[in-house]
């Protein structure tokens, strides 16, 4: 799981709620974020932004979306919703944080990525649905 945040407190509690569910990497500038998604084709199970610091959080969501882990995105206002999803989040968080919801929200987002890969949780194949609106 990769955390991009310039808030310490935010990313402590996130490290530690996470810890024994998740492998956290923390970034805490664009030119971080950058290196890290260089090291790799796909660098990380899912990302987690929080837009509400300094960092231009638009760029970095574009920049992050390049890969195919999926982008959680960390509001402090429910009117940033759709400028989050804009710049390519999948999903987001209001502020305070809920970590049972967080927890839930990025195990869910781990199971659809496997299953767009075509992988379920058994390492088999699993069926791949296709659906269409009339």
């Amino acid at each position: 799981m990769l955390l991009v945040s310039r808030n310490p407190d935010l990313t402590r509690e996130v490290e530690n709620t996470l810890a024994g569910h998740f492998m956290v990497t923390t970034c805490f500038s664009l030119e971080q974020v950058r290196g890290r998604l260089g090291e790799t084709e796909d660098p990380c199970s899912g990302i987690l932004v929080d837009i509400s610091g300094e960092l231009s959080w638009e760029q970095c969501l574009t920049d992050l979306k390049r890969g195919r882990a999926p982008i959680l995105a960390i509001l402090q206002d429910a009117g940033e919703r759709q400028a989050a999803f804009l710049a390519g989040a999948d999903d987001y968080l209001l502020q305070p944080l809920l970590f049972e919801e967080l927890i839930t929200r990025l195990n869910h987002a781990s199971r659809v990525q496997r299953l767009k890969s075509g992988r379920d949780d058994n390492n088999g194949l699993c069926r791949q649905f296709h659906f269409s609106w009339v």
